[in-house]
């Protein structure tokens, strides 16, 4: 693995350029807030409701309108995995503490399955 990608990406998160408040920021003010939210739905419009035909209920989903809670979303999403699988940015801050009486039997274990593809970090104190 290229190991400068992690340390670039935790370097830029520790200055605070790359955060989720500033990249949701850019993506909102310097970027979608520049266009009319006619357009997206002018376009979706064109691709799903005219071209549905009489077949209207099943494209009708499609139609999602404006993109800020889907882009929230992903963001969030795509910086927690990329910042867990390199074990950097805000994945530090990210813990869960569980005790737990264990006896001595070597057959006894803790089974840790996450509900999605993700990275982890385990540490057994």
């Amino acid at each position: 693995m290229n190991d400068i990608v992690p340390k670039v990406a935790d370097a830029l998160f520790r200055t605070g350029i790359l955060t989720y408040d500033n990249v949701t920021n850019m993506f909102d003010e310097e970027y979608a807030n520049k266009w009319c939210e006619i357009m997206y739905n002018k376009s979706g419009h064109f691709k799903y409701v005219d071209s549905a035909g009489g077949d209207l209920q099943r494209w009708l989903g499609w139609l999602q309108g404006a993109r800020m809670s889907h882009r929230h979303w992903w963001l969030s999403t795509s910086m927690d995995y990329y910042d867990a699988k390199w074990f950097c940015g805000d994945y530090k801050a990210h813990k869960i503490y569980l005790a737990a009486n264990v006896s001595a039997d070597p057959n006894k274990y803790i089974r840790i399955i996450p509900n999605n593809s993700t990275y982890m970090t385990v540490t057994i104190n």
